[in-house]
């Protein structure tokens, strides 16, 4: 993720029971990118006096902007080192985090009440029960994902039936793709932004509500951030 990128963001909660008709991905799949921060130097490691002065790493915002009201058990799924996280938990918040980058986790671990490695497409997490969280995070997460309607599925059984999911993703009809398409007539992969070469899915803010929809997400509400 690079701080210019532009996303596509919604909130959501569920209501309307899960259908069963989402198969898992197979169980010998590699893991998927991670969505993590970079390692921080050991010169700007995490410091409880200055908790967000990780190199690499930054604070998301718009994604806070979403929640409307003070979560009681929160899980962030790419919790990255925990920065944003961690201002959640200081408000009082019992944040949970998972991420596949163990060297992110290893900071996002002294920042909120649990954070450990794991993927949540293809681990089993069975200390994620049913209906126990109020807020589900997934910043910049969906894209990354080659099963990302097994994951949504879930991320819905997670969720107590009043819970809110925040999802933010790039907007794959934002004016600079669209530019690039028309008069470059080029997608050219880069390391971050919204030309990710670890994106394995598009989408744009309709898309991304039809997919929301289908997996019996309702009250959603999107916006644009730039």
């Amino acid at each position: 993720s690079t701080l210019d990128r532009s996303s596509a963001a919604s909130d959501v909660y569920k209501r309307q029971p899960m259908p069963r008709r989402l198969k898992p991905p197979p169980t010998n799949m590699p893991p998927s990118p991670s969505t993590a921060e970079q390692t921080p130097p050991a010169s700007r490691a995490y410091s409880p006096d200055d908790p967000y002065s990780v190199k690499g790493e930054w604070i998301r915002q718009d994604l806070l902007d979403m929640v409307e009201q003070a979560p009681g058990k929160v899980l962030s799924i790419g919790c990255g080192t925990g920065a944003t996280e961690a201002l959640l938990q200081k408000a009082g918040a019992d944040v949970w985090g998972i991420d596949v980058s163990a060297d992110a986790v290893e900071t996002a671990t002294k920042r909120i009440s649990r954070a450990w490695v794991a993927d949540v497409e293809t681990d089993e997490l069975t200390a994620l029960k049913p209906g126990s969280f109020d807020l589900v995070l997934c910043g910049d997460v969906l894209e990354h994902l080659r099963f990302t309607e097994h994951a949504l599925g879930r991320i819905h059984q997670w969720l107590r039936d009043d819970g809110h999911l925040v999802v933010a993703i790039p907007n794959a009809a934002h004016y600079t793709v669209i530019r690039t398409l028309a008069f470059q007539r080029n997608w050219k992969y880069e390391e971050g932004g919204l030309f990710d070469r670890g994106h394995y899915r598009l989408f744009t803010k309709k898309s991304l509500l039809r997919l929301l929809e289908a997996d019996s997400y309702t009250h959603l509400r999107a916006h644009e951030t730039s």
